[in-house]
């Protein structure tokens, strides 16, 4: 059957509705001497910080290790402006696309078509990836039509997914009809075995043609720098399998993909059919289609390590722990930390009688921005206004009470539960209710001041009939928070963290030893709140369930209550070293320590610099 008489695949995915669209495009022009240059084009027209965030840390070290290359990141109007211009990002650029109206976190998304906003994100992928001299693309597994706009210059893919593909599993009906409608390519990739060598990465692009790529050491004197870790990098197996498309590449068969790739791209709906067609006509004795895809999973493998061993073993699954660097918010601290020595030196003059300073004696005051200044008020909470340097210093004194940080992320943007009024109310009012059972200070991370949310928590902490917390024991801060910088003081402090349950935060909360509360509402989120649990390092309170609950307001309230103050009063308790094990090695501060040594381990051996020498490896055909 030919490419042209492709019956419609449909299926539903649940993925294809996020909000977060990505895809990082690598291009080598033919700049001399002595490297060629690199471009790097992030799509992300909608979603949060976090959906960005380790795409921006993989091309900050990528920088790096090829500081001679150039990166620029092309993404939604407001998230270029989020990442631009400070000094973690100096050495990258950033390009605004796309329609600064329709803005990243949409909180109105219903009322655009799914359709009308799948074209308008793709609309310049093609245009923006045409006029570079692409040599690899690396997309993400939210942007699947980018591997096709690889096959259409013919160079080389990368995916990444920063969520574990296992949570949407291929349709029981796929495989069946892959075998009934197209039997011969279904046979090509199930009977596909490896045989000798595997395939040398730079050696074919994506559709089987040798690469139009000239290798990096063509010319002499043009080695790549030395990279750390002795982790190799495995070749590719020599053709694509059913495993393979079983485990993630079986999304590249859907109706979307395949109407993208026929009417935008010009190229055989299906993906390796042409290929198959054509080794067919050649009468080859064996197909062999080309090899799959790299995947690299932004993961820990060891937090995953059931769903891990279960992935493809053969070198085109690879993981490279969670992808986060405290380098990236040092800009703040840096600004935070200027204009809190100059108030505290001024204050101490002052106090021994010096009302006018003498020049010199105290440091220019440095301006900050209103999120500066509230995350100056967030730390003078925090430390009981004590003198704190900095987030690690060892000198810093203990906060004087636990403290528990309540943020969900974007979640109170784009989900509906926690944009419903009434929903966010029991929310908020239950939630601090269960606090309240505790001598803690809370600090509550909103989106901004004109979320529902936050709206809600400052009516309720403004009534004086409805004061749950006495004064002074909550801050509510609607500005983003670096967790490098506040996760440490919390779990130094003997609190705890209450989160949505993104893999950011969880992997945040892991490396700082916090105990965590994750209260999910939609994506990958109930699966980290199933590995809090299971790793004994904290518990879930489901918040896809807050808006079934539709019993008795009273009799809401006084669950939601229950719920919370159980799972806070666990950590508490576990903290304390009146819980399960006790203060030892067995108590959860021993589980933390255990938790926290995993996931840094993993960063140092296979982390975001693992995945650079993945990437320079599908270009070089080296490792």
């Amino acid at each position: 059957m030919s490419c042209d008489d492709r019956e419609s695949l449909s299926f539903e995915i649940s993925m294809r509705t996020t909000d977060s669209k990505s895809v990082v495009i690598i291009s080598f022009g033919t700049r001399k001497p002595p490297c060629v240059a690199l471009s790097i084009f992030l799509f992300c027209f909608r979603g949060s910080r976090g959906d960005i965030q380790p795409f921006v840390v993989l091309a900050v070290h990528y920088k790096r290790h090829r500081p001679a290359d150039t990166v620029t990141i092309i993404t939604h109007p407001d998230l270029a402006n989020h990442f631009r211009g400070t000094a973690y990002t100096a050495s990258i650029s950033f390009t605004a696309a796309g329609d600064s109206s329709f803005p990243a976190n949409n909180t109105s998304v219903e009322i655009y078509p799914l359709s009308y906003r799948r074209e308008s994100e793709l609309a310049p992928l093609l245009d923006l990836c045409h006029g570079a001299s692409a040599d690899l693309i690396v997309f993400s597994t939210f942007c699947l039509e980018a591997w096709s706009v690889a096959e259409k210059l013919g160079v080389r893919a990368v995916g990444i997914s920063l969520f574990l593909l296992d949570l949407w599993p291929v349709p029981p009906t796929f495989e069946g009809m892959i075998r009934e409608e197209y039997p011969g390519l279904y046979s090509a990739m199930v009977t596909a075995r490896e045989k000798g060598t595997r395939v040398s990465i730079g050696g074919t692009s994506g559709n089987g043609e040798p690469s139009k790529r000239r290798r990096l050491d063509d010319d002499e004197g043009h080695e790549p720098a030395p990279f750390e870790g002795s982790e190799p990098i495995p070749l590719l197996p020599p053709s694509v399998t059913y495993e393979h498309v079983r485990h993630w590449l079986w999304r590249m068969f859907l109706d979307d993909v395949g109407e993208y790739r026929e009417n935008t791209l010009g190229l055989c709906p299906l993906p390796f059919l042409e290929e198959l067609e054509r080794q067919s006509r050649e009468q080859r004795d064996t197909i062999r289609l080309p090899p799959p895809p790299r995947l690299l999973y932004a993961l820990d493998a060891e937090v995953c390590e059931q769903e891990a061993s279960a992935w493809p073993q053969d070198g085109s699954v690879l993981t490279c722990g969670f992808w986060t660097d405290d380098e990236m918010d040092q800009d703040l601290f840096e600004r935070v930390e200027h204009a809190r020595t100059e108030r505290d030196l001024r204050l101490r003059l002052q106090s021994e009688g010096n009302k006018e300073p003498t020049v010199g004696r105290v440091p220019e005051p440095m301006p900050l921005s209103e999120s500066e200044h509230a995350f100056l008020k967030l730390l003078d909470f925090i430390c009981d206004n004590h003198s704190y340097p900095t987030a690690t210093s060892s000198t810093a004194l203990p906060p004087t009470q636990p403290i528990v940080y309540v943020g969900f992320g974007s979640m109170d943007q784009l989900h509906q539960t926690l944009r419903d009024p009434t929903s966010a109310h029991l929310l908020a009012h239950t939630l601090l209710t269960a606090l309240s059972h505790h001598s803690v200070k809370t600090v509550w991370v909103t989106s901004g001041s004109d979320t529902t949310l936050h709206r809600e928590l400052a009516a309720i902490l403004a009534s004086a009939k409805s004061a749950i917390l006495p004064s002074g024991t909550v801050l509510l801060h609607p500005h983003p928070v670096p967790h490098a910088s506040i996760f440490p003081l919390v779990a130094r402090s003997g609190g705890l963290v209450v989160h949505h349950g993104g893999a950011g935060t969880f992997a945040s909360c892991a490396r700082a030893a916090v105990a965590q509360v994750v209260a999910p509402v939609q994506f990958d989120q109930p699966y980290w709140g199933e590995r809090v649990v299971k790793m004994e390092v904290g518990r879930m309170v489901s918040l896809e369930k807050l808006e079934e609950d539709n019993g008795d307001d009273e009799e809401r309230a006084a669950r939601w209550v229950g719920l919370w103050g159980e799972a806070i009063g666990w950590c508490l308790r576990g903290l304390k070293g009146s819980g399960e094990g006790g203060r030892g090695d067995d108590g959860l501060e021993g589980r933390l320590r255990r938790w926290s040594e995993v996931v840094r381990k993993e960063s140092v051996d296979k982390g975001v610099g693992f995945a650079v020498r993945a990437l320079v490896c599908e270009f070089e055909g080296r490792d």
